[in-house]
């Protein structure tokens, strides 16, 4: 499933579902009490306004810029990335990943534990840089950034020993 797709569904429904002080209500042209008998017109007319609504707010996503634009963060730019690494090489989920300047981001393992992770395009000279290991065993922390490279270290749990490990990365700026 797309997951562009996924979000605006999700956008759409919490709009519909929202109360209005938050996103505004949908004004539905029926309304049904207990032990009455409803007509099917008034279902569906029901159902029109609803899909009106959830039209109204996809427009709404599709017009965000892209890169999340339209979120207000103090940070202009997010990068993203959930890598495996090992003796053998480094992958990298073109599911778990984001790239705002386009390109799927990289890995590269120089020794046990010790990692670059790409996003090109990106300048990451400021903003906050988080690492984390995607294991039980392991601990992963930022060796250093800039450029368009985050520096990565893991550690088995003494932290002294280099331990080849999944981790993430997030980049806000």
């Amino acid at each position: 499933m797309n997951l562009k797709y996924s979000w605006k569904w999700l956008v759409a429904l919490g709009a519909v579902f929202v109360p209005g002080y938050v996103l505004g209500a949908v004004d539905l042209p029926n309304v049904f009490a207990p032990n009455t008998p409803i007509v099917a017109a008034e279902v569906n007319a029901n159902f029109a306004e609803l899909e009106r609504a959830v039209e109204a707010l996809e427009a709404r996503v599709d017009a965000l810029p892209a890169g999340g634009g339209g979120i207000r963060t103090p940070f202009n730019k997010a990068y993203w990335v959930w890598g495996s690494c090992s003796t053998s090489g480094c992958t990298v989920s073109g599911f778990y990943d984001y790239n705002p300047d386009g390109t799927l981001p990289t890995i590269a393992r120089s020794s046990a534990g010790v990692y670059s992770v790409t996003f090109p395009g990106a300048s990451l000279n400021d903003g906050i840089v988080q690492v984390s290991a995607y294991s039980s065993t392991a601990r992963c922390n930022v060796g250093s950034w800039g450029g368009e490279t985050v520096s990565v270290r893991c550690y088995a749990g003494n932290a002294v020993t280099a331990l080849d490990s999944s981790f993430t990365v997030l980049v806000l700026r």
